[in-house]
C-alpha cells in the first residue's frame, strides 16, 4: 500500500518493487507452486466480506500507455498544424490576390505607357514629316531665290546690253546725221558750181 501513494506522486514514473520485496514475492510464488492444490468445499454459511486490496502491478505504468497519451497530443499538434497550414494558405491566397491585383495594375500601367509612347512616337513622326516638308519648301524657296537672282543678273545684263545698243544706235544716228548733212552740203556745193 505504501507504493500506491509513491506511484501517484510520480505519474509518469514506473513503479518498481524494492529488491527485498521482489525476492519475497518470488519465494511465495514458488511455495504456492510446490504446495498441493487444496480444493475448497463450498459451505452453506455466508463467508465474511473480505476487504479488497488494490492490485499493485510492478514495472508497469499506472497511467495510460505512452501511445494513449501521445495520441491526444498528436491530435492536438495535428489540429494546430492544420490551423497553421490553413492560416498560411489564407495568407498565401491573400498575397496571391494582392500580387494578382498588382500585376493587373502593372499591366494596365504598362499598356498606358505604351499607348502614351505610341502617341509620342506618332507626334514625333508627324513633326519629322512637317520638318522635312519645311526643309523641302525652304529648299524650293532658295532655288526660287537663286533663279530670281539669275534672272535679275540676266535682266541687268540685258539692260546693260540694251543701253549699249541704244548708245551705239545713237552714235550711228549721229554719224548718219553728219553724213546726211555732209551729203546735203556736198549737193548744195555741186549745185552752186
Amino acid at each position: 500500500m505504501a507504493e500506491a501513494p509513491a506511484a501517484a506522486a510520480a505519474p509518469d514514473a514506473m513503479v518498481e518493487a524494492p529488491p527485498a520485496e521482489s525476492a519475497a514475492e518470488e519465494a511465495v510464488a514458488a511455495t504456492e507452486a510446490a504446495a498441493p492444490e487444496v480444493t475448497e468445499v463450498p459451505s452453506s454459511a455466508p463467508q465474511p466480506m473480505q476487504e479488497e486490496e488494490p492490485e499493485v502491478v510492478y514495472r508497469r505504468h499506472l497511467l495510460p500507455s505512452p501511445a494513449e497519451v501521445l495520441l491526444p497530443r498528436l491530435l492536438i499538434k495535428t489540429q494546430q498544424a492544420l490551423e497553421e497550414t490553413e492560416a498560411a494558405r489564407e495568407e498565401r491566397d491573400d498575397l496571391q490576390e494582392q500580387l494578382h491585383g498588382e500585376r493587373v495594375q502593372l499591366v494596365q500601367e504598362r499598356d498606358d505607357l505604351q499607348e502614351q509612347l505610341q502617341k509620342v512616337l506618332e507626334r514625333e513622326a508627324t513633326a519629322a514629316q512637317l520638318e522635312r516638308a519645311d526643309v523641302r519648301q525652304e529648299a524650293k524657296a532658295v532655288e526660287r531665290e537663286l533663279a530670281a537672282e539669275e534672272w535679275s543678273t540676266v535682266a541687268l545684263e540685258l539692260t546693260n546690253m540694251a543701253k549699249a545698243a541704244m548708245k551705239l544706235i545713237e552714235e550711228q544716228r549721229a554719224a548718219l546725221g553728219e553724213r546726211a548733212a555732209a551729203v546735203v552740203k556736198g549737193e548744195a556745193n555741186l549745185d552752186i558750181h
